[in-house]
C-alpha cells in the first residue's frame, strides 16, 4: 500500500513545497518513507534546522 501526502509550509522566510511518499507492507508496517522538498533553498533551510535539533543546539 502506498500514499503520497503533499504539504506546504514556511521556514525561516522560505516557502516550502513538499511531498511525503510512504509505503506499507502487508502487516501495516512502514517499509519506505521518502520526503521530497523544493526549491533547493527550502531543503537547505530544513537541513539547517534538523542539524540544530539533532545536535542539541538551539536554532
Amino acid at each position: 500500500r502506498d500514499a503520497m501526502l503533499e504539504f506546504e509550509t514556511e521556514l525561516d522566510g522560505v516557502h516550502i513545497n513538499g511531498v511525503d511518499m510512504i509505503r506499507w507492507d502487508e502487516d501495516d508496517r512502514i517499509v519506505d518513507f521518502k520526503v521530497m522538498l523544493r526549491p533547493a533553498k527550502a531543503l537547505e533551510a530544513v537541513q539547517r534546522g534538523m542539524a540544530a535539533l539533532l545536535s542539541g543546539r538551539p536554532d
